[in-house]
């Protein structure tokens, strides 16, 4: 079991650097793909006809953002795959359809993000000149194009999956500790808007980029011990943190205390030592004679 956990940790900390590009890389491209449609038609076609019109007179700029568009799906399921990932390792009632519903959502999302402009230039090539200024003709030629119904089915169904990933990645990661409640909630609530309101880029770019600095473990006061561990621990609330730190901060103040604690005592003077390993009692120190002298002095009083 120590060596499965640490394989797994050895993977993450591999594998985490991949996933962290792959949402950053994801939310630029959420953000860019509508910003550079947006740029290039300089309005919001309000209808189908001026829409039809639009991609007619610039086709390469639809299929351009579509191409962004359809990476960054393909960059959200890599993400999300990965949590998926750490997060079956340490709940393992995680349904395995969340990672089915994952790889279907992404890529049909992408699909559907670059099928789209490119059968309606299609369907705008097909129509004559004329058609595009009336309204009712242009909507009745996209009903009909059976292409496009397919795309509309396949892109509610690829939300769909992909609503029902984000809820069960993001739920069980926040209780395996993964995520903080904050950022849990945040994937629950992307994933419950997703197949009424779209990619909303806005929330999935705060979101994946809070995601990539959480897999590099650059998150503010640091991971849940989930990550350390390889277990399922709830990610610590303020107040845990809070004392953590101020427990932390003491034990420091204490090892500095024992680190200064030891007082030198004084150093008494030691006489010369001669080769046998005595110690001469030198009368030079005292002010007399030296004490051989002395031993002599007193044999020849004896005598």
């Amino acid at each position: 079991m120590a060596a499965g956990v640490s394989d797994q940790l050895a993977w993450e900390s591999k594998a985490g650097r991949v996933a962290a590009a792959a949402a950053a890389l994801s939310a630029v491209c959420f953000v860019a793909g509508g910003a550079y449609l947006q740029i290039a038609t300089q309005r919001r076609s309000a209808s189908s006809n001026e829409l039809l019109a639009a991609i007619g007179r610039q086709p390469a700029d639809y299929l351009i953002a579509g191409v962004v568009s359809a990476l960054a799906f393909l960059l959200l399921g890599m993400m999300l795959a990965y949590l998926y990932r750490t997060a079956r390792f340490r709940r393992e009632n995680l349904p395995t359809a969340a990672i089915v519903l994952t790889v279907f959502g992404a890529l049909g999302a992408a699909a559907v993000a670059l099928g789209r402009p490119i059968d309606l230039a299609a369907a705008a090539g097909d129509l004559p000149s004329g058609a595009l200024r009336s309204g009712e003709s242009t909507d009745a030629a996209l009903r009909e194009r059976t292409s496009l119904q397919i795309i509309g089915i396949l892109g509610l169904a690829s939300n769909l999956a992909l609503a029902f990933a984000l809820i069960l990645i993001s739920l069980n990661s926040m209780r395996a500790g993964l995520l903080s409640r904050f950022l849990g909630v945040l994937g629950i609530v992307i994933g419950v808007l997703l197949p009424f309101l779209g990619a909303m880029p806005v929330l999935l770019f705060f979101w994946l980029c809070a995601l990539a600095a959480l897999f590099v473990d650059r998150w503010p006061g640091g991971r849940g011990p989930a990550w350390a561990t390889g277990r399922a621990i709830p990610w610590p609330g303020m107040a845990e943190r809070n004392a953590e730190l101020d427990r932390r901060h003491a034990a420091a103040d204490v090892g500095e205390d024992e680190d200064g604690a030891g007082t030198a005592g004084p150093i008494e003077p030691q006489g010369e030592r001669d080769p046998a390993g005595g110690a001469h009692a030198t009368g030079a120190g005292n002010g007399g004679p030296p004490a051989g002298t002395r031993a002599k002095r007193k044999r020849g009083r004896r005598r």
